[in-house]
């Protein structure tokens, strides 16, 4: 699958409206929301090899695409870059920004809904650096057909007892 078709069958399956993307420039963090992740912002990558080691689409911003996210109206907050998993933090820190009970470990799909809705609108939570989705998840979804809302991946369904 090529980068361009990856990020169509993204586009395609995504639950969300729109995105907000968290990155640290000159040591100040911003936040920015955007209809679309721009496909200058993605790189395809490969996951580690304990994890498969399959491609995927990756955020990776450069100091020239913050500075134009900046000059477009990502606005200075007060967050804190921690050791831990940044994503995963900046998700929890723009939930509660929004006035929403912070939900750790969110494991519902992007296919199914965003990270956060504000007025009505679903967006999808990216800190740089973060994987958006592997190709193996957008070959499933198409797979799925037109019911591929309801799909769950192998490491979220129940065992079958007998």
């Amino acid at each position: 699958m090529t980068k361009g078709n990856a990020i169509r069958y993204y586009r395609k399956f995504s639950g969300a409206q729109g995105y907000i993307l968290g990155f640290t420039y000159k040591k100040k963090n911003y936040m920015a929301i955007v209809d679309e992740i721009m496909p200058r912002f993605i790189r395809v990558e490969k996951e580690a090899s304990k994890k498969g080691g399959k491609e995927k689409l990756q955020l990776r911003l450069t100091n020239q695409h913050m500075e134009q996210l900046i000059r477009k109206g990502a606005i200075e907050i007060d967050y804190e870059v921690t050791n831990g998993n940044n994503g995963r933090n900046f998700e929890m820190w723009v939930q509660r920004y929004f006035g929403q009970v912070a939900r750790d470990w969110d494991n519902d799909g992007f296919w199914v809904g965003g990270d956060v809705n504000v007025n009505g609108i679903e967006y999808q939570i990216k800190f740089n650096g973060a994987q958006i989705v592997t190709f193996d998840t957008l070959h499933n979804l198409q797979k799925c057909g037109k019911d591929y809302k309801n799909y769950v991946p192998k490491r979220g369904r129940k065992k079958k007892v007998a």
